[in-house]
């Protein structure tokens, strides 16, 4: 997440790859409806994306 707020998109990418499957499928599961799942998971890691700097690892990991 260092990576990322510093604005390394392939850290950036990495992460995305690594988890993007598990997130749609819980929003999926969450929402009923992979359209509106593919908008939201997007919509998280467009905000992951910009707001990198605030991660705090003290608080829990990437996943959570």
């Amino acid at each position: 997440m260092e990576r990322v707020a510093a604005g390394d998109a392939e850290a950036f990418e990495a992460i995305y790859d690594r988890h993007v499957r598990s997130v749609h499928s819980y929003l999926v599961a969450q929402l009923g409806r992979s359209g509106e799942a593919e908008e939201v998971c997007q919509d998280a890691f467009l905000a992951l994306w910009r707001h990198a700097s605030r991660f705090d690892a003290r608080r829990g990991g990437v996943r959570g």
